[in-house]
């Protein structure tokens, strides 16, 4: 059984908090996340955005956004327009991200993160413990074995003298090693002519 939920975790994590279980044996498709898989520059990957813009659904949100105040103001016959909406929405949009996943081939990284879908909600609903000790271990070395920072930093330095600049997060520093000193193919422009480093691009 499939269970389409759009941004999931939010949901399962207030079932969690109130005391239900997460069921485990359904396969979970959130077209939420599906929808940041598939179009990671998107400016808007809300519910109705993407239902406009994807599917034939009609405006169903007459109300706009609303507060947990709100919820009591609206009459029963409105609230469930709405609410039905929203679910008709969020399967309507489960095929047409579906084939997206599959033409970009991210079958596998999203199977992933559907696996993760209630492990994170599980951590949303009750909270987790940290061990800061270990943390900070990992994080800054204990003074045997460098930590994750100082690794990252070393690999900026690299990363920073083989590309000949002196700030890799510097997007002009960046696009001019890569597209007039290296000879990469832009892929993309930006807004004032310039070469493009998003994610898209590189």
């Amino acid at each position: 059984m499939i269970l389409v939920l759009f941004n999931g975790v939010s949901d399962l994590s207030k079932l969690v908090e109130n005391g239900y279980s997460i069921p485990r044996n359904v396969q979970y498709f959130d077209p939420f996340v599906g929808a940041r898989w598939c179009w990671p520059d998107a400016y808007d990957n809300s519910l109705e955005h993407l239902a406009l813009r994807l599917t034939n659904v009609g405006q169903w949100r007459p109300y706009g956004k609303l507060s947990a105040e709100d919820f009591d103001t609206i009459s029963d016959d409105d609230l469930s327009k709405r609410c039905g909406g929203d679910a008709d929405a969020a399967l309507r949009l489960y095929p047409i991200i579906k084939d997206e996943i599959k033409t970009l081939k991210l079958e596998k990284i999203f199977s992933l993160a559907m696996d993760v879908l209630p492990i994170l909600s599980e951590m949303g609903g009750r909270g987790m413990a940290v061990d800061s000790d270990e943390l900070s271990k990992r994080a800054f070395g204990d003074g045997n074995e460098e930590g994750l920072e100082t690794k990252l930093k070393k690999e900026k330095k690299d990363l920073e003298a083989i590309l000949e600049i002196e700030n890799l997060a510097s997007r002009a520093q960046l696009a001019s090693s890569l597209f007039e000193r290296h000879k990469a193919t832009p892929l993309r422009a930006t807004a004032t002519g310039g070469y493009s480093t998003d994610r898209v691009s590189l």
